[in-house]
């Protein structure tokens, strides 16, 4: 049988509205005679059936029908009824239902309304045409809601099904998104087991029924450390690896479109891990989730634009706030190959974009500020101008674009597009950039190096009068091959600035560097400190930076990005590249020649922990042993060398390893081709020294040898090296010979291929800096931690949880939050996650004040006001409350009732007004006068440096409302305990003493002298204990009133003599109706955030891990009982 959607839901059955009650659904064909049925009632048109097995507990047919409901994902509903005729083997579905009721009263109105009208017809056929009819009509009403508006479409009522059946089988939240759902294969031992894979924005799901045997498994994304097709089990399948364990998936619909969606998830998941959870590419990302969960559009075309944006940004080297809207087929006219190339036009809002279809071949930047005029235009066959579209830039260039199959919607486009540029203010004050420093003391050039440039210039001359110049010029193949020969010193700029999109980027926002300089004159920061410790180590030996004029210009281009990018800041490596830069560019050039390597180029390598250099070490690695395998277990697996020569060559562009006149030529070629240059080139180096290196004795000797072939790569003259004998030497080689023989060895690896890589290796990455970041979290917590390790560790993960739980499900509030607090990539949770694992882990996570007391606690930990509690505040609370003596967790709780230390300026949580008591005024402090207050002062300065939970520091006295509010949570933590009545008649006894005496105390200090015990009125004692007593509830015998919202009922007591004697406890009568009961440690507050148990029916959210052997589990820590 086939599942089929209802497209409406039952109203209210009145005669009115009786047809539309019905859970009409669309007829379908089926077959009558399925096993999978049972009849219950029939006439000539219509029959009433039930799905077999339903009622029958785990009886065969039961486990066997769902069985094969879950493989299918069909889970029809139990009862249905068919349009049908004995004449005809098909029959129609035309109404389900969830119930025996329901179905009903469905069949009484087709025999009441549609049976009689059937009857007439002569022709069964005709009679299931007008019923078909009928039926389609319904439908279509239906399709309409109640104010009119059209409902969901069958398929997206379909996922929405899907989806909420994911939420509630996995209790996830409902900020959970479910992004796509696959039929596959789980290998469970030697067999498969067929269910469902549900691929959510952080979690990959896998759900199966097997004859009544659930297999159920959750992994997080950034758990995955290994992602990969595999062509094995009878299928291609998909091997996902954890830390723990190795998942095998196959026998899908499509693994590819499943593989790419899985990569997607997983490097959003750990790019996460690496960045940060607040980089804003990530809240525009979750932004745009939301967005399209409310437009009920497939989340998965939320990733399929996001990946086609970052590719687009990529390759044609374009700002990463720029955003796809769209491409198309078409041809563009070359004037160098005088011939249309076929490929795609690329449409965002501030560029036109052009890729030939053969890879490199020609590619195109039309930035949308620099056309001047756009028109349409047509030809007749057979000219290459058919739905064209002709674009004159302000240079008075013409791009034409031709066989455009929907050229006016394009035409539209691009005109809304136009008419949103505007061109960039330029600053009032302009700064004068200082020259390249090579042009103050430039080197004579002997007459064969001028013959050289000369040649060279003759040749680029060409390129450019064929090909144009600046951003909108043509960049053909040819370009690689003139790049390799070497770029003359007149045109390097040039092509840097175009080809990295610096150029594009310095015209777009005129001016800007000049405010940026004139603003690092005003402000400091801490990435300054870190630019002048390294100003004079770049490139020390060069003349330029022997003098303060070239040390001021390197200052200044630092400064400017670390203010334009704060994110990055200043990270090492970065002057040595600049320094180079201003040898060549002008001062703003090398400033915008740093952006684009930082932030197009380059994006992840320059930052606190130079993740992307780590990435493309893994990368390198992986090409070493596939290319060089010899030389790679050698180096990497023997001397242990790989992975730290690789990434100094790569975060410093091999300017740190070459003479810098010799690295500028590598540093061409990577403006042109891309990253692939610097694998291309690294990789050719370990081949031209294979045997050298292969016949090194240890580590020094191979270090060596990359020394010297390195240094002496387009030197005449080669360094003499003590260490190395001649038959050890490797053969120098020039820089024109290394990068052609690197493009014929190596050029067929792909930038397509490198990004693969890198994807790869992002996991291994991300989890190896998590690992490190926990260990080193933990090192610093166990000193001064009162949890031993394991229990440390089982804290840890908890808390972890709640951090991920934060970044997953939060709001836009709590990521501005964490944005502030996570540069040391440390992770932390807020007040919200907070309060549920205080509910969760805490020995005072239950009763009425425990919402109230873990905001509390959280502020006092809070000491920045950040919004964002780190892990060692947090064990070192939990250790108090815990672990601590009882002194100490007395301390902490009346700590917590400090309204100064826990409030910060706001409102307090409870304000108490008790007839009888001055509210707010501070027990024995306030009443003071002013000449008394000084060494309490002083003391209070002594303590402000201290931690709340330090032993030596001294929270300041409390006033009358604080303390009310302290007893009443005294009186919470008492409930339920073994000896309850007993400690509370003494907490009660106790509580009112101590009041009394410091109201004593605080009018003997006004007085000037101290009065005695007999001249306080009992009346004073009787009030205050009543006060205290607020939230006490009193037994059946009790005669107060009912209490307002949130407070108990007073217990009374008429005279001061009768209160140990007439004392009455609260009573546990569950029949009580009058008194409101404080809940026990098992009940859940409707109006506080809580853990959802471990129940496999609950739906609360969101969710901590279980303790599920298929899950990724969590140990819980020990009881404290």
């Amino acid at each position: 049988s086939t599942a089929t959607e209802p497209v409406a839901t039952r109203r209210d059955p009145s005669p009115a509205s009786a047809q539309l009650d019905a859970m009409w659904v669309k007829p379908q064909e089926i077959l009558i005679n399925s096993l999978l049925w049972v009849v219950e009632r029939a006439n000539p048109f219509f029959c009433l059936q039930k799905r077999r097995g339903y009622g029958e507990g785990r009886g065969f047919a039961a486990l066997f029908i769902g069985t094969i409901d879950n493989i299918r994902d069909t889970k029809p509903p139990p009862f249905r009824i068919l349009l049908q005729t004995t004449s005809s083997d098909f029959s129609y579905v035309v109404a389900t239902a969830t119930s025996l009721g329901d179905i009903t009263v469905d069949w009484q109105w087709l025999e009441e309304q549609l049976l009689p009208i059937l009857e007439t017809f002569e022709d069964d056929l005709q009679a299931m045409d007008f019923a078909r009819a009928k039926i389609h009509s319904l439908v279509a009403l239906a399709m309409y809601d109640e104010e009119g508006e059209e409902a969901l479409d069958p398929e997206a009522m379909k996922f929405k099904e899907v989806e909420e059946r994911f939420l509630k089988q996995f209790n996830m939240p409902e900020e959970e998104k479910l992004v796509n759902y696959y039929a596959c294969g789980y290998w469970k031992g030697a067999l498969p087991r067929q269910g469902w894979m549900y691929l959510s924005v952080n979690h990959l799901c896998f759900y199966s029924y097997l004859m009544g045997s659930e297999t159920m498994l959750v992994v997080r994304w950034n758990s995955v450390i290994r992602l990969e097709l595999e062509s094995a089990k009878l299928t291609e399948g998909i091997v996902v690896e954890t830390s723990e364990k190795e998942l095998h998936f196959s026998m899908f619909m499509s693994s590819r479109e499943t593989f790419d969606l899985m990569g997607q998830l997983s490097k959003l998941a750990i790019r996460e891990v690496l960045l940060g959870t607040t980089r804003q590419d990530h809240e525009s990302f979750l932004s745009a989730l939301r967005a399209a969960s409310a437009a009920k559009t497939p989340l998965s075309k939320v990733l399929d634009a996001k990946k086609q944006t970052e590719e687009y940004r990529s390759y044609f080297r374009l700002p990463s706030n720029e955003v796809l809207d769209g491409f198309c087929e078409c041809t563009v006219w070359n004037p160098a190959m005088k011939s249309p190339i076929l490929g795609r036009l690329f449409c965002s809002p501030n560029y036109l974009c052009f890729a030939s279809k053969i890879a490199g071949l020609v590619w195109l930047v039309l930035p949308m500020r620099e056309v001047a005029s756009l028109e349409r235009h047509n030809q007749p066959a057979p000219s290459p101008l058919q739905n064209a579209l002709l674009i004159t830039n302000k240079k008075k260039n013409t791009v034409a674009f031709a066989s455009l199959e929907e050229r006016d919607q394009l035409f539209v486009k691009i005109t809304s597009f136009l008419g949103q540029s505007r061109e960039s203010p330029v600053a009032e004050t302009p700064f004068i950039p200082e020259p390249a420093l090579c042009y103050l003391n430039p080197a004579p050039l002997s007459p064969h190096q001028e013959a050289r440039e000369s040649i060279k210039e003759n040749l680029w001359d060409i390129h450019f009068s064929e090909n144009g110049r600046g951003v909108s010029m043509y960049r053909t193949r040819d370009l690689v091959d003139l790049t390799t020969k070497g770029i003359p010193e007149k045109y390097r700029v040039e092509v840097w600035m175009v080809y990295s999109g610096a150029l594009d980027q310095q015209e777009s926002q005129p001016g800007l560097y000049s405010e940026l300089v004139q603003r690092s004159r005003k402000v400091k920061c801490l990435a300054f400190e870190e630019i002048e410790r390294d100003l004079h180590r770049s490139l020390p030996e060069h003349p330029a930076y022997q003098c303060d004029r070239g040390i001021s210009a390197l200052r200044r281009v630092l400064q400017a990005y670390a203010l334009l990018n704060p994110n990055i800041g200043y990270c090492q490596a970065m002057n040595i590249i600049a320094s180079v830069f201003l040898l060549h560019a002008n001062e703003e050039e090398a400033f915008w020649l740093l952006s684009a390597i930082c932030e197009q180029m380059l994006p992840e390598y320059y930052n606190t922990r130079v993740v992307g250099a780590q990435i493309d070490q893994v990368v390198f690695e992986q090409l070493t042993a596939k290319h060089l395998p010899e030389l790679y277990h050698l180096l990497k697996h023997q001397l242990q060398i790989l992975a730290m020569i690789s990434l100094g060559w790569f975060l410093t562009l091999f300017l740190s390893v070459m003479d810098h006149q010799t690295a500028v030529c590598i540093i061409d070629c990577f403006f042109v081709d891309g990253a692939k240059v610097l694998f291309q080139v690294a990789l050719m180096i370990l081949k031209l020294i294979q045997q050298p290196l292969l016949l090194a004795r240890d580590e020094a000797e191979a270090i060596a040898v990359l020394n010297y072939f390195i240094t002496n790569i387009g030197k005449k003259q080669p360094q003499e090296s003590k260490l190395l004998t001649e038959e050890r030497k490797p053969v120098p080689v020039t820089i024109s010979e290394l990068l052609k023989q690197s493009y014929e060895m190596y050029g067929f690896i792909s930038i397509d291929t490198i990004e693969k890589m890198r994807n790869s290796a992002r996991l291994v990455v991300g989890q190896v800096l998590m690992t490190s970041s926990k260990k080193s979290i933990l090192r610093a917590t166990m000193e001064n931690a009162k949890f031993t390790r394991p229990e440390l560790e089982s804290l840890y993960m908890w808390f972890e949880e709640g951090h991920r739980q934060a970044s997953f499900w939060g709001h836009g509030a709590t990521f501005q939050r964490m944005s502030s607090t996570c540069s040391k990539q440390e992770p932390t949770v807020d007040l919200e996650r907070f309060s549920m694992l205080f509910r969760y882990l805490s020995p005072w996570g239950f009763g009425e004040h425990a919402r109230v007391v873990a905001q509390r606690a959280f502020r006092l930990m809070d000491r920045a006001d950040s919004g964002q509690l780190n892990f060692h505040a947090f064990s070192q609370l939990f250790g108090v409350m815990s672990r601590a003596t009882l002194q100490e967790r007395l301390k902490l709780l009346y700590t917590l009732h400090v309204d100064k230390l826990t409030n910060r300026g706001g409102s307090p949580d409870h304000v108490i007004e008790s007839e009888g008591l001055e509210v707010g005024v501070e027990v024995g402090v306030e009443a003071i006068p002013e000449e008394k207050k000084e060494e309490s002062r002083g003391e209070r300065e002594e303590d402000c440096g201290l931690s709340p939970l330090h032993a030596l520091y001294s929270p300041p006295p409390i006033n009358q409302r604080e303390y009310i509010q302290l007893c009443k949570t005294l009186y919470t933590l008492l409930q339920d305990s073994t000896d309850e009545q007993t400690l509370l008649q003494a907490m009660g006894r106790v509580a009112t003493a101590l009041l009394l005496a410091g109201e004593r105390n605080t009018e003997a200090r006004l007085n000037g002298d101290v009065g005695t015990a007999e001249e306080q009125p009992s009346t004073v004692c009787s009030s205050a204990e009543d006060d205290i007593m607020q939230d006490q509830p009193h037994n059946e015998e009790s005669e107060g009133d009912e209490c307002s919202t949130g407070d108990l009922v007073t217990t009374t007591c008429e005279t001061n003599s009768d209160i140990d004697q007439e004392r009455r406890m609260p009573a546990n009568d569950a029949n009580s109706e009058t008194t409101p009961r404080l809940p026990s440690n098992d009940a859940v507050s409707e109006t506080m955030p809580r853990l959802p148990s471990n129940d496999a029916n609950s739906e609360t959210t969101p969710r901590l891990p279980s303790n599920d052997a298929n899950s990724e589990t969590t140990p819980r820590l020990p009881s404290n009982d």
